[in-house]
C-alpha cells in the first residue's frame, strides 16, 4: 500500500477498548485507519509491522503508562521516525512519552475522541479507501420486486440508533417472516449500501441453512480473511469469531435463511464496536430476542403493493387496471406480485387480464391442493408460480423450462453452479423428457442456456455474477422450488435427481482449487440428499456421495470428513448391506481421514479389519483390496512400525505386478512407498538405487516432466543427501526446482517442499546462513499462499528456528518453538503427532540453551503423552527416552545416563534393527557416557566396534562416523591419562 493509504495506530493492548472506539470514530469521519490486531495469528509481527509502518501516511500514538512501557510502541515510533513519517500523539492517560514532548499533543483524556481540527488533518493525510478489504460470499443483486418499505426504514433506524450503520451497533438485527416477503433482499440492500459507501472493511454472507453450513462457512471464510486454515472446521470457525471479536476492522456478517435458531448456539458473532450482524429467518423463537432486536417482516401493505405495481408499470399505466384487486388476490405477497408482474409483461397483459387467468387457475388448483397448505406455502404463491412456469414452458425452446426448474428445485436455492446447466447429464435429461422426445432435436448446451433465459424472463430464477462479470450461479427461491416439487410426479423427480447428481460429479474438478466452488458443490449435494435421498441409493451409492465426503477431506476438514464417512458407512450398511462394495469403500475413506487427522494407529487397526471383510466379500485380488493393503502399510509406517510397513508393501508389490502389471501406477506407487519406508527405517543409502530406478521407470511410463516423475526426483535428491551425499543433493535440487516451477508453478506444494529440502541440505553442507535465508524466503511465500497456520508453514517456522539455533541464537530458537508449540496445539490438536514433535523440539532447544531442569520436566511430560498416543515402541517415543538419558548425563549423573541408554539401545535394536542410524547413534551415546562414568576402557572398546558398523552402514565421511571417531580419540586420551 502506498503513502496516503492509511493512518497506523500504535498503542498498548491494555488500551484496546479505547482504540476500537477510536478506529470506528475515525472511520466514520472518513479516515482510513490500520491497527495491529489485524495481523493474522502466527505471522511474524515484526516484519509485518515494519512493512505497515513503512507504507503508512502517518503514525498515531495513543499515549498511556502502558504505552510508555511497551517495547512495541517504542519500536513503532522509532521505525516511523526513521522512515520520515509524521508522528501524531494522543494523550489518553499519564505523562507524555519521552521523545514526543516536542510534538503537538492532542488531549483525549477521559476517553474522548480527537477534536474536529485534528480529524480533518488525518482525513487529509489518509482519506477513507473506497473498497471493501474482504468481501466473502455472494451478496444477492437487487431484485426487481424490491420495494422500499416501512420495515426497511425500521432496520435502518435500528442500526442508526447505535451510531452510523454497523459501526457502533452491538446487537444482531433479526429479520423474521414467511418465505417470499423479501427478508433476503432487505438484508442485501443494507449490505450493498454500506459496501458501496465504503463503510465496511469486511463483508460476509453465509447461507445459514444448517449448523454444518454455518461452521464450515465460518471456517472457510476465516481461512480467507485471517490466513488460518484449520484442519478441524470447528477450530477454524472459533478462530474466525475470535478474530471478529478483537479486530478494529468494520465488519458485517449476514446469516441468511437461518432454518433452526439452535444451529447458532455457540456460533453467534461477537458484539463489538465495529461489527454488525443481520440474520434472516422464518422462525420467531423467543430465544432470538436474547441475541438482538427482532424485526418482523410481513407482507406488503396495500400501499406498498400499490406503489410497487405503479413503479413497475410506470411507463404503461394502463396495465394498472384492477391493480389493487390483483394485490389483494395475491395476498400482498412480494414474491407472488413479482411473478405476476413478470407474467404480465411477458404476455402483454393488464392486471385485470391476469386476474382472469389467475381465477381460472385457482379453480383448477383447488381440486388438486388441500384447503390448508403447510408452512408458509400459500395458494396465491402456488398459483402465480404455476402460471409463470407454464408461460416459461411455452417459450422457445418449448417444453424445457419446466423440467429444468424441476431439476433446480432439488438443489441449493442459494446457488447452483452455472456449469451444471450445460453438463452432459443435464443436457441428456432435458433431451429425454422434452415433448415428443423420440422425434425432437437433441438438446445442446446452447439450448439449455436458452431455457435458463426463459426462467429468468419470468422471474423464476436469478443469475449471480462473479467479480469479472461472468455468470457464476443460479439462484431459485425456496418457494419456487417447493411449488415445483409438489406439482411434479415422483418418477420425474427421481430422474431429475439422478441427472443432477450425475452432473455434479461431471463438473466437480479433479482438484478442489476453487474453495467457493467446492463449498457450493457440497451444499448442492446436501440439498439433493435432503429432497431426494432415495434416488442416490439404488444397487449402489451414487458417486456424488463419495465425492462430497472426499472434498471435505481434501479441503483440510479432516474431522468433518471422518464424521461424514462414518455416517455414510452406516447409511450404506443399512441400504446396501454390510458386505457391499460401497459400504466397504466408505469404511476405507473413513479410516483414511482418521489417519490423516493424526490417529495412525487407529487407522491401521481399522484397515486390518477392513481387509479381512473385503477379502471375504470381494476376493483377495480385487483392486479395492489392494488399495486397502497399501493404506494398511502406510498407517503402520506412520504409527512407527517401519519394518512392518516394508514387509506389507513388498508382499503387496508381488501381487500388484501379477494382477496389474509392472508399469501400473499403483504398482509404481508401492515401489515408491517401499523405498521411502526403507530410507526412514535407517537405510537411505540402500533406498537411493530404488529411487533412481523409479525415476527411470516413471520417466519411461509417464514422461520426464510428469508430476510423478518430478516428485520422485525430489525424493531421490532428499535421500541422497540424508545418505551422506549432501553436495549431490544440493546440485540435484538446484536443477530440479526450476523444472518444477516451469511445470507445476512456483506456488505448488511439491515445489515449495523441494525448496524446503534444498534449504536443509544447504545447512547440512555447512552453510547455516544460507539455510536461514532459504527458509526465510520460503516462509514469506508460504504465509502468502498457504496462510500462517498451514502445517507446511508451521514446519518451515520450526526449520527456521532450528537453523537459527544452530547459528548460535539458541534463545531465539527457544522463543520461536514456544510460540510454535501453542500454534501446533491450536491448529492440529494437543495429541496430534506434529504437536508432540513441536513439544519435543522445544524441550531439545531448552536443553541446548542450558535449561536442564526445564528440559527434563518437558521431556518427562512429553514421554507420558507419547506413550499414551503413539505407544512405547514408536520411534518418536524412543527418541524422547534417548533425550532424557542425555539429560541425566548433562545434569551430572553419567551412571543414570548409561543405564537409560542401555535400556533404549535394547529397545531400538528390537524395534529398528541393529543397523538403523538411531540404533548406531544410541551405541555412540552409551559409549560416551560410559567413559564419563569412569570406564574409558570399555568406552574405547565400544567405539572401536561401533566405527566398523558406521563405516559399513553410513560411510567413512558421514557426520555420525566422524563424530564417533572424535569421541574415540577423546576416550583414548582419557585412558592414557
Amino acid at each position: 500500500m502506498s503513502d496516503g493509504g492509511y493512518i497506523f495506530v500504535s498503542y498498548a493492548h491494555s488500551d484496546r477498548d479505547y482504540v476500537h472506539r477510536l478506529v470506528a470514530s475515525l472511520a466514520r469521519s472518513g479516515v482510513d485507519v490500520w491497527a495491529d490486531d489485524e495481523i493474522a495469528t502466527g505471522e511474524r509481527w515484526e516484519q509485518v509491522l515494519r512493512e505497515r509502518i513503512t507504507s503508512c501516511s502517518a503514525l498515531l500514538v495513543v499515549m498511556s503508562p502502558a504505552a510508555a512501557a511497551s517495547r512495541w510502541v517504542a519500536r513503532e515510533v522509532d521505525l516511523a521516525q526513521h522512515a520520515g513519517k509524521p508522528v501524531l500523539p494522543l494523550r489518553l492517560r499519564g505523562d507524555i512519552i519521552l521523545g514526543l514532548d516536542e510534538i503537538q499533543v492532542e488531549d483525549v483524556r477521559d476517553g474522548r475522541m480527537p477534536g474536529a481540527a485534528f480529524v480533518q488533518r488525518l482525513r487529509g493525510q489518509a482519506p477513507l479507501r473506497r473498497t471493501v478489504r474482504h468481501a466473502v460470499g455472494p451478496v444477492p443483486n437487487g431484485a426487481d420486486c424490491f420495494q422500499q418499505r416501512t420495515v426497511a426504514a425500521d432496520l435502518d433506524a435500528a442500526l442508526a440508533a447505535r451510531g452510523t450503520a454497523i459501526l457502533t451497533g452491538s446487537s444482531a438485527q433479526i429479520l423474521s417472516g414467511l418465505g417470499g416477503v423479501g427478508k433476503t433482499q432487505l438484508a442485501a440492500a443494507v449490505a450493498r449500501r454500506l459496501r458501496d459507501n465504503a463503510q465496511l472493511d469486511i463483508l460476509v454472507w453465509i447461507n445459514a441453512q444448517s449448523r454444518s453450513a454455518i461452521v464450515t462457512g465460518y471456517a472457510q471464510i476465516g481461512a480467507e480473511i485471517t490466513g488460518v486454515d484449520q484442519a478441524d472446521p470447528a477450530y477454524g470457525a472459533a478462530a474466525f469469531l475470535a478474530y471478529l471479536g478483537v479486530t478494529t476492522a468494520r465488519w458485517l456478517v449476514i446469516l441468511d435463511d437461518l432454518t433452526d435458531p439452535s444451529d447458532l448456539d455457540g456460533w453467534w458473532p461477537p458484539a463489538t464496536h465495529g461489527g454488525q450482524v443481520i440474520v434472516t429467518t422464518r422462525r420467531r423463537d423467543a430465544s432470538l430476542r436474547s441475541h438482538g432486536e427482532v424485526l418482523p417482516v410481513g407482507l406488503f401493505t396495500p400501499w406498498e403493493a400499490r406503489a410497487y405495481l405503479a413503479e413497475q408499470f410506470a411507463e404503461d399505466p394502463a396495465r394498472l387496471d384492477e391493480a389493487d384487486d390483483l394485490a389483494a388476490d395475491l395476498g400482498y405477497l412480494p414474491l407472488a406480485l413479482a411473478q405476476a408482474v413478470a407474467y404480465i409483461f411477458d404476455g402483454d397483459l393488464t392486471c385485470a387480464e391476469y386476474r382472469v387467468r389467475f381465477s381460472d387457475q385457482h379453480n383448477a388448483f383447488a381440486a388438486l391442493v388441500p384447503a390448508s397448505l403447510p408452512d408458509d406455502y400459500s395458494r396465491p404463491s402456488a398459483i402465480t408460480l404455476t402460471l409463470s412456469v407454464e408461460a416459461a414452458d411455452q417459450l422457445a425452446p418449448r417444453g424445457l423450462a419446466r423440467p429444468l426448474s424441476v431439476l433446480l428445485s432439488l438443489l441449493n436455492p442459494n446457488g447452483v453452479p452455472i456449469e451444471l446447466m450445460s453438463a452432459r447429464a443435464t443436457v441428456e435429461f432435458l433431451t429425454a423428457v422434452q415433448p415428443n422426445a423420440s422425434t425432437a432435436e437433441p438438446v445442446t448446451a446452447d439450448v439449455t442456456r436458452d431455457a435458463i433465459a426463459c426462467l429468468v424472463r419470468l422471474n423464476l430464477v436469478v443469475l449471480d455474477e462473479d467479480a469479472a462479470g461472468n455468470t457464476s450461479s443460479v439462484r431459485v427461491h425456496a418457494l419456487v422450488q417447493r411449488s415445483m416439487r409438489d406439482q411434479t410426479s415422483h418418477d420425474l423427480l427421481l430422474r431429475a435427481a439422478r441427472a443432477a447428481a450425475d452432473g455434479i460429479v461431471e463438473i466437480w474438478p479433479e482438484v478442489d482449487r476453487d474453495v467457493a466452488l467446492a463449498q457450493s458443490l457440497r451444499s448442492n449435494v446436501d440439498a439433493l440428499r435432503s429432497h431426494a435421498e432415495g434416488s442416490l441409493w439404488t444397487t449402489a451409492a451414487h458417486a456424488v456421495l463419495l465425492q462430497a465426503g472426499y472434498s471435505l477431506g481434501s479441503a483440510g476438514l479432516l474431522q468433518a470428513a471422518t464424521a461424514y464417512f462414518d455416517q455414510l458407512t452406516t447409511d450404506a450398511s443399512s441400504r446396501l448391506g454390510a458386505s457391499h462394495r460401497d459400504t466397504l469403500l466408505s469404511r476405507a475413506y473413513s479410516l483414511r481421514w482418521r489417519g490423516e487427522s493424526g490417529d495412525a494407529a487407529a487407522a491401521a487397526a481399522d484397515a486390518e479389519v477392513l481387509i479381512a471383510d473385503q477379502v471375504t466379500s470381494l476376493g483377495p485380488d480385487d483392486p479395492d483390496v489392494l488399495a486397502a493393503r497399501s493404506n494398511l502399510a502406510r498407517w503402520r509406517g506412520e504409527a512407527g512400525d517401519l519394518r512392518g510397513a516394508i514387509e506389507a508393501n513388498r508382499a503387496l508389490l508381488a501381487d500388484q505386478v501379477r494382477i496389474l502389471g509392472a508399469d501400473h501406477g499403483e504398482t509404481l506407487s508401492t515401489r515408491n512407498n517401499i523405498a521411502h519406508s526403507r530410507a526412514r527405517a535407517g537405510d537411505p543409502a540402500g533406498a537411493v538405487p530404488e529411487f533412481e530406478a523409479l525415476v527411470d521407470d516413471y520417466s519411461r511410463v509417464l514422461g520426464p516432466q510428469s508430476y510423478r516423475t518430478l516428485t520422485i526426483r525430489g525424493s531421490l535428491a532428499r535421500w541422497r543427501g540424508v545418505a551422506g551425499d549432501v553436495p549431490g543433493a544440493v546440485a540435484a535440487y538446484r536443477t530440479l526446482i526450476p523444472e518444477q516451477i516451469a511445470v507445476l508453478g512456483p506456488d505448488h506444494p511439491i515445489t515449495m517442499r523441494s525448496r524446503s529440502n534444498l534449504a536443509s541440505m544447504i545447512g547440512e553442507g555447512g552453510d547455516v546462513a544460507g539455510a536461514i535465508i532459504g527458509f526465510e524466503e520460503l516462509l514469506d511465500d508460504q504465509l502468502r499462499i498457504l496462510g500462517p497456520d498451514h502445517p507446511d508453514t508451521l514446519a518451515t517456522r520450526g526449520n527456521l528456528a532450528s537453523w537459527r539455533g544452530e547459528a548460535g541464537d539458541v534463545g531465539k530458537a527457544v522463543d520461536e518453538f514456544e510460540a510454535l508449540a501453542g500454534d501446533f496445539a491450536r491448529v492440529m490438536g494437543v495429541d496430534h503427532p506434529q504437536t508432540l514433535t513441536g513439544r519435543g523440539n522445544l524441550a531439545y532447544w531448552r536443553q541446548r540453551a542450558g535449561d536442564l531442569a526445564g528440559a527434563a520436566v518437558a521431556f518427562a511430560d512429553l514421554l507420558s503423552d507419547r506413550v499414551r498416543v503413539l505407544g512405547p515402541d514408536h520411534p518418536d517415543t524412543l527418541w524422547n527416552r534417548a533425550n532424557l538419558a542425555t539429560l541425566f548425563g548433562d545434569a551430572g549423573d553419567p551412571g543414570a545416563a548409561v543405564q537409560a541408554f542401555e535400556e533404549v539401545l535394547s529397545d531400538r535394536v528390537r524395534v529398528l534393527g541393529p543397523d538403523h542410524p538411531e540404533t548406531l547413534g544410541t551405541r555412540s551415546s552409551l559409549a560416551f557416557w560410559r567413559a564419563g562414568s569412569g570406564d574409558p576402557a570399555a568406552a574405547v572398546a565400544e567405539f572401536e566396534g561401533l566405527l566398523g558398523d558406521l563405516v559399513r552402514v553410513c560411510g567413512p565421511d558421514h557426520p555420525a562416523t566422524l563424530e564417533a571417531q572424535n569421541r574415540l580419540g577423546l576416550c583414548r586420551q582419557q585412558l592414557d591419562r
